[in-house]
Parts: C-alpha cells; sequence; structure tokens
C-alpha cells in the first residue's frame, strides 16, 4: 500500500514537471521566435482588444482620418474601434496586458493543459494511460505550435479540458 502511495505522488511529480516544462518550453519558443510578438492580425486583433479592457475600455475612439482599415480583424463602427472577436480570449489575456506580459497568459494555460489531459485520462483509464497521455501531450509538435502565439486555441483546449474533467 504505501508503495502505491509513493508511486502515486512520483506520477504526480512526472505529470508537474511536464506541465512546467510545457509552458517553459513555449515561452522560450514564443520569445525566441517570435519575440513575443503578434504573428498575425488575429493575434493583433486579440491584443488591441485586450489593451483596451486593461484600460477599462471597450472600444476606443477611433481615428477620424482612417483612410483605410490596418486589419479587417478590428472593426470601425459610428466611431468606435473594436475588435471584431467575442471578448473571452481578450479578457484572459488582460492580466497578462496589464504586468505588460501578455505573452504569459496562453503558455500557462498551456502547460495547466497538460495537467488536466493527466487528470482526465485517470480519471477514466487510470495512471499508467494518463501518464502517457500527459507525456504525448508535452511532446505533441501541434500543441507546442499553437502554444506561441497569440491565438485563442491555447484557451480553447484548456477549457475544453476543465469542462472534460467537470
Amino acid at each position: 500500500m504505501r508503495l502505491k502511495m509513493l508511486r502515486n505522488r512520483s506520477d504526480l511529480k512526472i505529470v508537474l514537471v511536464l506541465s512546467v516544462l510545457t509552458s517553459v518550453i513555449s515561452a522560450f519558443c514564443f520569445y525566441y521566435f517570435f519575440n513575443f510578438q503578434p504573428f498575425d492580425t488575429d493575434d493583433i486583433s486579440y491584443l488591441f482588444q485586450a489593451k483596451l479592457f486593461a484600460q477599462g475600455r471597450l472600444y476606443a475612439d477611433a481615428p477620424p482620418e482612417m483612410g483605410f482599415n490596418p486589419s479587417e480583424n478590428i472593426n470601425v463602427l459610428d466611431g468606435k474601434w473594436y475588435s471584431k472577436y467575442p471578448f473571452g480570449y481578450s479578457l484572459i489575456l488582460t492580466p497578462g496586458m496589464l504586468i505588460e506580459m501578455p505573452w504569459l497568459l496562453p503558455v500557462l494555460l498551456a502547460g495547466a493543459t497538460v495537467f488536466l489531459i493527466y487528470l482526465i485520462v485517470n480519471k477514466a483509464f487510470g495512471k499508467g494511460p494518463a501518464l502517457i497521455a500527459a507525456v504525448l501531450a508535452f511532446i505533441s509538435p501541434a500543441n507546442l505550435g499553437m502554444n506561441v502565439f497569440y491565438f485563442s486555441e491555447c484557451s480553447n483546449r484548456f477549457f475544453l479540458a476543465l469542462f472534460c474533467l467537470a
């Protein structure tokens, strides 16, 4: 019985290390490849709205002479300037924007998702398959690749995993 208890703690330590490593590697790749800069107009739109939220605003006043809209993902309507996307992911980025590190939230969610995947598979199939699932989530190129952008996929995976666990 005592040996099983130690093994359970060992599995939990491994999964916590995998989760932290996922966040650290994601942060490193985000910095190394993109210097924490937005990748495309979706990213810019999310960050624009998060910056507005961090300022306590829902929209910015549109410049009087726009000329052309710099992004198809940022709306200008009735003198208001705001993101065309739903506000959920921008709200998630807002705490990071307040400390001028919006990249922190996607990489933290990535690590937390690996931990949630472990918990889901552990509940359904036991510790062995759960550990394998956590390792697969950790080494998945698709998972790592989507964690180094400001895309909303990292929060989607996190909340979907949280929903499945509940």
